[in-house]
């Protein structure tokens, strides 16, 4: 919740993209067992090279996790991509490399009156919930010169993106892909 009233993210790690979804496979490991639920990880930009806070990161993208895990219920199922993008920069375009973390349930989905309310701090569809996990996620990102985005195609679930600027790719050639599930 610091992190969403002083904005306060100092980026000391440079991390692969690897590294970071191992970090994050770990710390889902818990949950995935209590709940039942499962994930795909789809690994496509793994040498993009980030700098960020590792531990700020790893918490937004599991507070991405358990959102997803509570909304889809029993037989939760996550999708997790990442890819590389280009030419996308939240104040215009440049030829920056950029990777792109979504985070995909397999629930019913929100309607769109509600996925705008889902951005706004302190409210929550939980009985429990503060209101203020996206709204950390989206300080955390932006803290990372990044841009948060929530979708929900009609009837698809819900699509959490995380778009970062890549300080430097480890090789040049191919990048292999990774998948596990």
């Amino acid at each position: 919740m610091l992190i969403f009233v002083r904005g306060d993210v100092k980026l000391t790690d440079a991390i692969a993209a690897e590294q970071l979804m191992q970090d994050l496979e770990a710390a889902m490991e818990v949950v995935m067992h209590t709940t039942q639920a499962s994930y795909s990880l789809s690994n496509h930009y793994p040498k993009a090279i980030l700098q960020c806070n590792r531990e700020h990161m790893i918490g937004a993208l599991m507070n991405l996790v358990n959102n997803g895990v509570q909304a889809a219920g029993q037989g939760a199922h996550l999708t997790i991509t990442v890819t590389e993008i280009k030419g996308l920069n939240p104040q215009g375009v440049d030829e920056q490399p950029w990777i792109e973390m979504t985070i995909a349930d397999n629930g019913k989905g929100v309607s769109e009156q509600l996925l705008a309310n889902l951005a706004e701090p302190f409210f929550t569809t939980k009985s429990q919930g503060t209101g203020l996990g996206l709204a950390v996620v989206r300080a955390v990102t932006q803290a990372h010169h990044g841009d948060f985005e929530l979708l929900s195609p009609t009837g698809e679930g819900c699509k959490a993106i995380i778009r970062l600027p890549v300080i430097e790719v480890l090789s040049t050639a191919k990048k292999p892909s990774f998948e596990r599930s």
